[in-house]
């Protein structure tokens, strides 16, 4: 399995063969810090590329306070 850390949040591991692209991670993230229940406003984003590649990484205005690891079900994110 893939596993990275992402240069704006280096206290967290990815595992992208654990994540399953269910968005708990970028809603929690958006309703702590905009207050809203939208995955576009997340500071974590997860895409699929259209090679099927999954990808997941964090802007730069994430603050690491790491609260998407503790929504994450299935491993995908955990602290390092």
């Amino acid at each position: 399995m893939e596993t990275y850390v992402d240069e704006n949040n280096t206290s967290v591991v990815i595992d992208v063969g654990r994540c399953t692209q269910c968005i708990n991670c970028q809603l929690i993230c958006s309703i702590t810090y905009e207050k809203v229940f939208n995955p576009s406003k997340a500071r974590i984003i997860i895409e699929r590329k259209p090679t099927g590649e999954k990808v997941t990484r964090f802007t730069e205005e994430c603050t690491s306070c790491n609260v998407c690891v503790d929504y994450c079900v299935y491993g995908g994110i955990t602290l390092e």
